[in-house]
């Protein structure tokens, strides 16, 4: 079903006291039409600790202190938790939110195709995954100072949204926030330092990112003087054709593009840095963490192209290899792992169904359940004394493989699923040669026939 919303602002007023008639203008400001209460209500009610009331005129107003809840559309019943409102949405045409309500909720307006105008109030820190999604009536939206995180698909596919403005606190902008947006010929951001945002592959969307189709060629992006350079010269900034500061006539640059000059894509996630070569080979670089990413329908998905990738070299300086990070890369077929990684997240390798062997570095602690689960291709595994945890399902479904070489001298203590599929019958088990009792009595790799020595 198709929702119609509009956000509407009466700044500190509680409930009662918004009960007037209110029109939105052409200024993305909703005005008092006269000073009548609304006598004629349409719903009320409460979600979380907030109040909603829409009257007949189709005013939404949400007021109150504290966040609004998450909601959720979704085919399976169990999961599926719209907002309130939900069932008034054709009525609505107008929406505020109070100036206590501290973050709009996932899918608070998704599909909602009547919205013209939005009204933020000024404590609203989080702007939730798809809160606007499919919007296609909204032009216009001012995104306060209060503002720090733009969650994954916020404004997708507001195809009439003309004019954005982000306000100087926003350092957090989601995946595909504002794509398919294609009327954009305005935004205007207020953040000194450029957001660190990323155009992205998923197989499920194939190449997506923050913004789509013309919108490089035709939209002026307007930003801080002093900081016009810092975006001409970033990731996805970059790309717009015109950039200039705000306030300051005909002072466009046209972006130094800052191109990978030997690679077909590069770019930076967080802090680390990835580019990805012709000849297929993914090199992740850089000081600190990988990000986690995620898979759904507001996933926060990896920024390479995960089927031109043949290899992967993991530089020194990295320290952790993030959730789902190479999920389904199947046209992986080796890794290499440097010796600063204490610790590989869950499904990072998740059906790479190519990758051969892997060996897993001294430094590493712990491997995430599911890691390596539905490599199906995977016929050798070597696991470093340093691994003391092993989650679930690591290597199920592995049903290749055919050597496991374990320098740990005490068993991990590790549940049945690790090795789901496995036949242990015919994958050999190598352990340091004063452990072969030890594994030979440890729950599960007692289960492995062929327990050897390593040579």
């Amino acid at each position: 079903m198709t929702k119609f919303l509009i956000f509407l602002f009466c700044g500190l007023m509680s409930v009662a006291g918004c009960n007037q008639n209110l029109k939105p203008d052409d200024n993305n400001v909703c005005k008092l039409e006269d000073d009548n209460v609304c006598t004629t209500p349409i719903a009320s009610g409460t979600t979380g600790t907030l109040t909603w009331v829409l009257c007949k005129d189709g005013t939404l107003t949400i007021s109150g202190k504290g966040e609004m809840p998450d909601y959720e559309y979704h085919t399976e019943p169990r999961w599926y938790s719209p907002p309130p409102w939900h069932e008034y949405q054709s009525d609505i045409t107008c929406v505020t939110i109070g100036n206590e309500v501290s973050n709009i909720g996932n899918s608070a307006f998704y599909e909602c195709s009547k919205i013209s105008v939005v009204a933020i109030g000024n404590s609203v820190n989080v702007i939730g995954e798809g809160a606007f999604a499919y919007c296609s009536s909204l032009k216009t939206v001012d995104i306060p100072n209060s503002v720090n995180k733009i969650g994954n698909c916020a404004f997708y596919w507001c195809q009439n949204l003309k004019s954005v403005t982000i306000g100087k606190s926003v350092n957090e902008i989601g995946t595909a926030a504002f794509e398919y947006c294609d009327a954009l010929d305005k935004i205007v951001n207020y953040q000194e330092t450029p957001q660190i945002i990323r155009n992205i592959y998923s197989e499920r969307l194939g190449f997506t990112g923050m913004f789509s189709g013309d919108i490089y060629d035709n939209c002026m992006l307007y930003v801080p003087v002093g900081s016009v350079e810092a975006y001409s010269c970033a990731e996805v900034w970059r790309d717009f054709g015109k950039i200039g500061a705000i306030g300051v006539p005909n002072s466009f640059v046209t972006g130094c593009k800052c191109d990978c000059p030997t690679d077909i894509a590069c770019g930076t996630t967080w802090a680390i840095k990835w580019a990805l070569s012709s000849e297929g080979v993914l090199t992740i670089s850089g000081k600190g963490d990988m990000p986690n990413y995620s898979y759904g329908q507001w996933g926060n998905y990896t920024p390479w192209n995960k089927e031109q990738i043949t290899a992967l070299v993991i530089n020194d300086g990295v320290t952790y290899i993030g959730n789902f990070s190479f999920l389904r890369c199947h046209g992986l077929k080796s890794v290499t792992i440097s010796n600063s990684v204490t610790s590989i997240g869950y499904g990072a390798f998740d059906y790479c169904s190519r990758l051969a062997s892997i060996t897993i570095p001294n430094s590493v602690t712990s491997i995430g359940g599911g890691a390596f689960n539905l490599c199906t291709s995977l016929t050798s595994v070597t696991i470093p004394n340093s691994v003391i945890s092993i989650g679930d399902g690591t290597f199920s479904d592995c049903n290749n493989l055919i050597e496991i070489i374990n320098y740990q001298e005490i068993p991990q203590t590790i549940k049945e699923n690790v090795f789901f599929n496995v036949d242990k019958t015919k994958c050999t088990l190598f352990v340091p040669a004063g452990s072969i009792e030890l594994y030979r009595s440890a729950e599960v790799w007692k289960d492995f026939e062929n327990i050897q020595a390593i040579q």
